[in-house]
């Protein structure tokens, strides 16, 4: 049975080096930035990598956001017990790292720095995958 999982901006998102929002005087104006995932469709038993995306108006050199994913969706490991993810080559360059690590109740933070302070590239798209599956168990369209 096909599933489909719809990625709705529930990642929460910290981002390293600018606020949520710009201040206008007195006002507040949202910032255009996000951090989200399109629909994705996957088959039960399927391991599939999730494509991460950025929109940002201002320039970064680091990011962190936490990811939690619906019940019946694991996160895959390497043979090492480290999370597999893969940055996107066009948009983080070869000075940034990239590490992931398990947090409380099953989530896992993804943070990316670069210690010689290069922005990330561009201001839109992918900026890295982490590999799931989706259990054997699994059915029906679920939210993230």
């Amino acid at each position: 049975m096909k599933l489909q999982y719809s990625y709705i901006l529930l990642i929460a998102a910290i981002l390293a080096t600018a606020p949520i929002h710009a201040a206008a005087g007195n006002n507040k104006e949202e910032s255009k930035e996000a951090v989200y995932i399109e629909r994705i469709s996957v088959t039960a038993g399927e391991v599939f990598e999730i494509p991460v995306m950025f929109r940002n108006e201002n320039t970064y050199s680091a990011f962190q956001c936490d990811i939690e994913l619906p019940e019946g969706i694991t996160f895959e490991k390497d043979e090492y017990g480290n999370y597999c993810i893969y940055p996107e080559s066009g948009r983080v360059t070869q000075t940034h790292t990239m590490t992931a690590a398990d947090i409380a109740n099953g989530k896992v933070r993804v943070a990316c720095y670069s210690m010689s302070s290069k922005d990330i590239i561009g201001n839109d798209g992918v900026l890295f995958y982490i590999k799931a599956k989706a259990e054997e168990n699994c059915s029906g369209t679920v939210t993230m």
